[in-house]
């Protein structure tokens, strides 16, 4: 027969350190859950959802703005690469309502996601940095003010960043 010499006082001590460590753990997990919800909005992917829901297939539609033309006196250089690549601030896509825009967009973000082919332009542009890719798309016409007001782009961003990122997540 053997017996087992335990400190009591310090086993009870241990497992009460064990059982706070638990519920803090608990409570940071409670706290993350409360501010992402808090974040999110029922209606923020709803105008990225249309779009998909209409176009399954761009077939070569938008290849342009990945591969453009040689250059001729009959095009204009757009120079999407280029400013994908550089440190320019703004690329402007303009154009009358129903004309694709949202959906040009919706086929850049999915062209620069990791292993498409714009993703090699925006790893060049953010070396050595890890790229991240975040949406929103802002709806005129919507009838919830979130989808059209800056509010709403912020949470939808944030709301996506710290999903994404479980250390920046537990840094807050």
């Amino acid at each position: 027969m053997q017996l087992l010499s335990v400190d009591l006082p310090s086993a009870i001590k241990k497992g009460e350190s064990n059982i706070a460590k638990e519920l803090r753990g608990q409570k940071d997990d409670t706290l993350r859950v409360r501010l992402l919800d808090a974040l999110a909005f029922p209606e923020m992917h709803e105008r990225r959802n249309m779009i998909e829901g209409r176009i399954t297939d761009f077939g070569d539609t938008y290849r342009w703005i990945f591969y453009p033309p040689p250059r001729n006196d009959d095009y204009k250089h757009h120079g999407f690469v280029d400013w994908l690549r550089g440190d320019q601030s703004i690329f402007w896509v303009g154009g009358k309502p129903g004309s694709g825009k949202s959906s040009l967009m919706e086929y850049i973000c999915q062209n620069l996601q990791a292993g498409q082919v714009g993703s090699d332009h925006l790893a060049a542009w953010a070396a050595p940095h890890p790229v991240r890719v975040l949406s929103f798309w802002f709806f005129r016409p919507a009838t919830t003010r979130l989808l059209k007001s800056l509010e709403g782009l912020w949470r939808s961003l944030c709301h996506q960043n710290l999903v994404g990122d479980d250390n920046l997540l537990r840094k807050i």
